[in-house]
Protein backbone atom coordinates (compact mmCIF):
# COMPACT_ATOMS: atom_id res chain seq x y z
CA UNK A 1 0.00 0.00 0.00
CA UNK A 2 1.07 3.54 -0.76
CA UNK A 3 -0.26 6.83 0.58
CA UNK A 4 -0.40 9.65 -1.95
CA UNK A 5 -1.22 13.25 -1.04
CA UNK A 6 -3.04 15.24 -3.70
CA UNK A 7 -3.84 18.93 -3.18
CA UNK A 8 -7.18 19.84 -4.70
CA UNK A 9 -7.97 23.55 -4.53
CA UNK A 10 -8.52 24.37 -0.83
CA UNK A 11 -8.38 20.91 0.70
CA UNK A 12 -6.01 18.02 0.85
CA UNK A 13 -7.16 14.62 -0.21
CA UNK A 14 -5.50 11.48 1.07
CA UNK A 15 -5.80 8.53 -1.24
CA UNK A 16 -4.90 5.05 -0.09
CA UNK A 17 -4.07 2.88 -3.06
CA UNK A 18 -4.15 -0.88 -3.02
CA UNK A 19 -3.07 -2.55 -6.22
CA UNK A 20 -4.67 -5.90 -6.94
CA UNK A 21 -3.69 -8.26 -9.68
CA UNK A 22 -6.50 -9.78 -11.75
CA UNK A 23 -6.48 -12.06 -14.78
CA UNK A 24 -8.15 -10.45 -17.79
CA UNK A 25 -8.35 -12.18 -21.17
CA UNK A 26 -5.37 -14.36 -20.15
CA UNK A 27 -3.21 -11.27 -19.52
CA UNK A 28 -2.28 -10.10 -16.05
CA UNK A 29 -3.11 -6.45 -15.58
CA UNK A 30 -2.96 -4.24 -12.53
CA UNK A 31 -6.30 -3.08 -11.26
CA UNK A 32 -6.10 -0.09 -9.01
CA UNK A 33 -8.68 -0.04 -6.24
CA UNK A 34 -8.68 3.22 -4.35
CA UNK A 35 -10.26 4.21 -1.12
CA UNK A 36 -10.70 7.94 -0.72
CA UNK A 37 -10.79 9.52 2.70
CA UNK A 38 -11.16 13.22 3.43
CA UNK A 39 -9.29 14.24 6.57
CA UNK A 40 -10.17 17.45 8.30
CA UNK A 41 -12.32 18.77 11.09
CA UNK A 42 -15.25 16.55 10.09
CA UNK A 43 -13.45 13.39 8.96
CA UNK A 44 -15.07 11.39 11.79
CA UNK A 45 -18.39 11.95 9.99
CA UNK A 46 -17.44 9.72 7.03
CA UNK A 47 -20.40 7.70 5.76
CA UNK A 48 -19.44 4.24 4.50
CA UNK A 49 -22.00 2.55 2.29
CA UNK A 50 -22.45 0.22 -0.64
CA UNK A 51 -23.01 -3.51 -0.94
CA UNK A 52 -22.49 -6.58 -3.09
CA UNK A 53 -25.26 -7.12 -5.63
CA UNK A 54 -25.55 -10.57 -7.20
CA UNK A 55 -28.13 -11.69 -9.75
CA UNK A 56 -29.38 -11.17 -13.26
CA UNK A 57 -30.68 -7.59 -12.99
CA UNK A 58 -31.51 -4.87 -10.52
CA UNK A 59 -31.67 -1.20 -9.64
CA UNK A 60 -29.00 0.65 -7.68
CA UNK A 61 -29.97 4.06 -6.33
CA UNK A 62 -28.06 6.37 -4.00
CA UNK A 63 -29.50 7.54 -1.82
CA UNK A 64 -31.87 4.59 -1.79
CA UNK A 65 -35.49 5.35 -2.51
CA UNK A 66 -36.45 3.51 0.69
CA UNK A 67 -34.34 5.84 2.86
CA UNK A 68 -36.59 8.79 2.10
CA UNK A 69 -33.52 11.04 1.74
CA UNK A 70 -33.68 13.52 -1.12
CA UNK A 71 -29.90 14.04 -1.33
CA UNK A 72 -26.82 11.93 -0.60
CA UNK A 73 -24.76 12.74 2.53
CA UNK A 74 -21.50 14.66 2.84
CA UNK A 75 -18.34 12.59 3.41
CA UNK A 76 -19.82 9.57 1.61
CA UNK A 77 -17.55 6.72 0.59
CA UNK A 78 -19.57 3.96 -1.07
CA UNK A 79 -18.54 0.87 -3.02
CA UNK A 80 -20.99 -1.36 -4.83
CA UNK A 81 -19.84 -4.63 -6.42
CA UNK A 82 -22.22 -6.04 -9.04
CA UNK A 83 -21.68 -9.67 -10.05
CA UNK A 84 -23.55 -11.65 -12.71
CA UNK A 85 -23.06 -15.21 -14.02
CA UNK A 86 -19.71 -16.18 -15.56
CA UNK A 87 -19.73 -15.65 -19.34
CA UNK A 88 -21.92 -12.56 -19.02
CA UNK A 89 -21.18 -8.83 -19.04
CA UNK A 90 -22.95 -6.13 -17.06
CA UNK A 91 -24.77 -3.33 -18.85
CA UNK A 92 -25.95 -0.30 -16.87
CA UNK A 93 -28.30 2.47 -17.93
CA UNK A 94 -28.74 5.63 -15.86
CA UNK A 95 -32.23 6.71 -14.87
CA UNK A 96 -30.97 9.96 -13.31
CA UNK A 97 -27.62 11.43 -12.33
CA UNK A 98 -26.90 14.61 -10.35
CA UNK A 99 -23.80 15.18 -8.20
CA UNK A 100 -21.81 18.25 -7.20
CA UNK A 101 -19.71 19.08 -10.25
CA UNK A 102 -16.00 18.27 -9.86
CA UNK A 103 -16.14 17.37 -6.14
CA UNK A 104 -18.57 14.43 -5.79
CA UNK A 105 -17.62 11.62 -8.15
CA UNK A 106 -18.85 8.24 -9.32
CA UNK A 107 -16.05 6.00 -10.59
CA UNK A 108 -17.10 2.91 -12.55
CA UNK A 109 -14.66 0.09 -13.22
CA UNK A 110 -14.53 -3.64 -13.80
CA UNK A 111 -11.89 -6.15 -12.85
CA UNK A 112 -9.70 -5.12 -15.80
CA UNK A 113 -9.98 -1.37 -16.27
CA UNK A 114 -11.65 1.92 -15.50
CA UNK A 115 -14.85 2.43 -17.46
CA UNK A 116 -15.61 6.03 -16.55
CA UNK A 117 -15.70 8.77 -13.93
CA UNK A 118 -18.73 11.04 -13.69
CA UNK A 119 -19.87 14.15 -11.84
CA UNK A 120 -22.24 17.02 -12.45
CA UNK A 121 -25.71 16.82 -13.95
CA UNK A 122 -25.15 15.31 -17.41
CA UNK A 123 -26.76 11.88 -17.72
CA UNK A 124 -24.03 9.38 -18.70
CA UNK A 125 -24.57 7.00 -21.61
CA UNK A 126 -25.10 3.30 -20.95
CA UNK A 127 -21.92 1.44 -19.95
CA UNK A 128 -20.82 -2.18 -20.32
CA UNK A 129 -18.22 -4.16 -18.37
CA UNK A 130 -15.68 -6.44 -20.01
CA UNK A 131 -16.44 -9.27 -17.58
CA UNK A 132 -19.00 -10.44 -15.05
CA UNK A 133 -18.14 -7.87 -12.35
CA UNK A 134 -18.56 -4.11 -12.13
CA UNK A 135 -17.58 -1.76 -9.30
CA UNK A 136 -19.22 1.60 -8.63
CA UNK A 137 -17.36 3.84 -6.17
CA UNK A 138 -18.96 7.10 -5.05
CA UNK A 139 -17.28 9.78 -2.93
CA UNK A 140 -18.61 13.13 -1.77
CA UNK A 141 -16.83 15.99 -0.05
CA UNK A 142 -17.83 18.11 2.93
CA UNK A 143 -20.07 20.62 1.17
CA UNK A 144 -23.00 20.70 -1.25
CA UNK A 145 -24.98 17.55 -1.93
CA UNK A 146 -27.38 16.72 -4.76
CA UNK A 147 -30.00 14.16 -5.80
CA UNK A 148 -27.50 11.35 -6.49
CA UNK A 149 -27.98 8.66 -9.11
CA UNK A 150 -29.93 5.60 -10.10
CA UNK A 151 -28.88 2.87 -12.53
CA UNK A 152 -30.59 -0.19 -13.95
CA UNK A 153 -28.15 -3.08 -14.31
CA UNK A 154 -28.46 -6.41 -16.07
CA UNK A 155 -26.29 -9.36 -16.99
CA UNK A 156 -26.27 -10.21 -20.68
CA UNK A 157 -24.31 -12.60 -22.92
CA UNK A 158 -20.84 -11.18 -23.57
CA UNK A 159 -21.46 -10.92 -27.32
CA UNK A 160 -24.45 -8.55 -26.94
CA UNK A 161 -24.26 -5.32 -28.98
CA UNK A 162 -25.49 -2.10 -27.37
CA UNK A 163 -26.75 1.10 -28.94
CA UNK A 164 -27.14 4.29 -26.89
Amino acid sequence: SKMVTISVKWRTLFVLLNVLTRECSSNIRNFMFSEVFYYGSNSNNQVNCGESLVGHKGVLSFPTLESGDTTYPNFAHCIWNITVDAGQVIHIVFDYFETEFYFDNLLISDSCNGIGEFNGAQLPDGLTSTGNQMFLTFTSDRSSTRKGFSVYWSGLPDNTEFFN
